[in-house]
């Protein structure tokens, strides 16, 4: 009797009920670029640094300065400036590079990247109505030299 039942059941007609999606296209209202450039560096030197510029721009191209960047690696450390560097005076505070300028730009560092592995980083931003990303990668190569 199972079988004869299991046998009507795919023999059956089945009917699905047509369901209707509406499209929506999400649109925000920023776009959130990232460039990752890696530093010149010496033999002696024990980690790499990389420069991280970040452009943010509304959907027509304008820049957005004043906006809060919420930083993310996998390995390093970030600063607004290097220990060499003097400190600018019109920087108020020690985070102040994680914010963008008036052009729309942030730029910082990461430090103490150890050579020869992938260090992956994450910028996010609030533009008002949608978290947005932006994500970059780099690998310092320095090989070894016998002396």
């Amino acid at each position: 009797m199972k079988k004869l039942a299991c046998i009507l059941f795919l023999l059956l007609p089945s009917t699905a009920l047509p369901v209707e999606w509406e499209e929506e296209t999400v649109v925000s209202s920023c776009v959130l670029a990232m460039t990752v450039t890696a530093q010149p560096f010496t033999a002696d030197d024990v980690a790499g640094i990389a420069v991280i510029e970040l452009t943010l721009r509304d959907k027509e191209g304008a820049p957005l300065p004043g906006v809060t960047m919420e930083m993310s690696a996998n390995c390093g450390t970030f600063m607004c400036r290097l220990p060499d560097d003097p400190k600018p005076e019109d920087e108020d505070e020690e985070r102040a590079c994680f914010r963008t300028k008036d052009n729309g730009i942030a730029r910082l560092y990461l430090t103490n990247i150890p050579f020869n592995a992938a260090a992956k980083v994450k910028a996010q931003c609030d533009c008002g109505d949608y978290l947005v990303n932006a994500t970059g990668s780099l690998m310092i190569t320095k090989k070894r030299t016998v002396k």
